[in-house]
C-alpha cells in the first residue's frame, strides 16, 4: 500500500513538472489576476483589456511575415534579452512590433525587438508609452506632424540600429541607453540624458536639432575628433572620446573632452556595443559625480542607474 501511494505521489509530481514546463513555452495573460494561456501573440492581444499584462516566453515570438499590431494599453513582459540572465529561458523575441492609437498607458520590457514602429502611421494618438530594458535593431517614433504623440520614455534599452523620432512630440525621454547605431539616428526636441553613443562618422549626432544632451557618453569609433553636427542643441556634462573639433551651431557647458575607452570605463574595447563589455566608470574617470544632478555620466548615473 505504502508502494502505491508513493508512486501515485511520483505521478503527481511528474505529471506537475511536465504541465510546468509546457506552461513556459505559452504566453500567459493576466487580466485582474486571473491568467488564460495562448500560443499566439496576435489572439493574446485580441483576448486581452485595457491593463492587462502579458508574459512572454523564451524564443521566437508568432515567427510569421505578420506584424504584431498593439492598439490597446497593455504591458508586455519578456524574460530579458542579455545572455547570462536568459541562458534558462532564451531570449524573448519579436520581429515586428507596431504601436498605434489606443497603446497609451501601455509597455513593454526584456524583449529583443528587430523592428519597433510606434506611432508610425498617419494621424496617431498615443499618450503615455514605456519601451525599457529591451534590445532594439531598427526603431521608428511617429510619421506626421498632426499626430498626437508624448510621454513617451525609451530607457535602459539597447538600440543596435536606427533610432528616428519625426518630429517635435513633447515629453520624449531618452534616458539611460547604449545607441549603437551610429547613423540613422535623428530627433527634434528630445531630452537625451545618460546615454552612451557610438559615432561611426565623424560629423556626429547630424539628425538631431534643438535637443538638450545630458550626462551622455559619446564615443568616436574611428578614433577622430568630432564635429559636433546636430543643429541648436545644447550639450551639458557630457564625456567625450576623443575630443570636439567644431561644434557649430549648437551650445556645451562643462564638457570632458578627450577622454579614452581605457580611462573611462572598467572594461570596454572595439568600436560597437558587447554583451561582455562593462560600462561602469573606472575610479578614477573624472565622469564620476559629473552629472548635472551630482551622479556619474553615462548609463550607471541617476538615481536609478541601469540594471543589466
Amino acid at each position: 500500500m505504502k508502494t502505491l501511494s508513493k508512486l501515485i505521489i511520483t505521478a503527481a509530481i511528474v505529471f506537475s513538472v511536465s504541465i510546468n514546463l509546457q506552461a513556459q513555452n505559452k504566453i500567459t495573460l493576466s487580466h485582474q489576476g486571473i491568467p488564460a494561456f495562448f500560443t499566439n501573440l496576435s489572439t493574446a492581444l485580441t483576448s486581452a483589456a485595457n491593463g492587462d499584462t502579458l508574459y512572454l516566453p523564451g524564443g521566437t515570438i508568432q515567427p510569421s511575415a505578420s506584424d504584431i499590431t498593439i492598439n490597446k494599453s497593455v504591458h508586455i513582459v519578456g524574460t530579458g534579452h542579455y545572455p547570462d540572465s536568459t541562458a534558462a529561458t532564451g531570449r524573448t523575441i519579436i520581429t515586428t512590433l507596431r504601436y498605434l492609437t489606443g497603446s497609451g498607458g501601455g509597455s513593454i520590457q526584456g524583449c529583443a525587438i528587430t523592428n519597433l514602429y510606434i506611432g508610425y502611421a498617419a494621424n496617431q494618438n498615443i499618450t503615455g508609452l514605456s519601451v525599457t530594458r529591451c534590445n532594439i535593431g531598427l526603431c521608428r517614433l511617429g510619421n506626421d506632424n498632426i499626430s498626437t504623440i508624448d510621454n513617451i520614455y525609451l530607457t535602459d534599452n539597447v538600440f543596435t540600429g536606427t533610432l528616428a523620432v519625426h518630429s517635435s512630440y513633447p515629453n520624449i525621454l531618452i534616458l539611460r541607453n547604449i545607441i549603437n547605431g551610429g547613423s540613422g539616428l535623428s530627433g527634434l526636441g528630445l531630452f537625451i540624458k545618460n546615454n552612451i553613443f557610438y559615432q561611426i562618422y565623424s560629423n556626429a549626432l547630424s539628425g538631431f536639432a534643438s535637443c538638450n544632451f545630458e550626462n551622455n557618453i559619446i564615443i568616436s569609433t574611428n578614433s577622430n575628433n568630432l564635429s559636433i553636427e546636430s543643429q541648436n542643441c545644447n550639450y551639458s556634462n557630457n564625456l567625450f572620446i576623443p575630443n570636439v573639433s567644431n561644434w557649430g551651431t549648437n551650445t556645451q557647458q562643462n564638457s570632458l573632452l578627450n577622454q579614452t575607452l581605457a580611462n573611462t570605463f572598467e572594461n570596454v574595447t572595439g568600436s560597437a556595443f558587447s554583451y561582455s563589455h562593462n560600462y561602469q566608470l573606472k575610479s578614477s574617470s573624472p565622469g564620476n559625480n559629473y552629472g548635472t544632478d551630482g551622479t556619474d555620466v553615462g548609463i550607471f548615473g541617476t538615481t536609478t542607474p541601469y540594471k543589466e
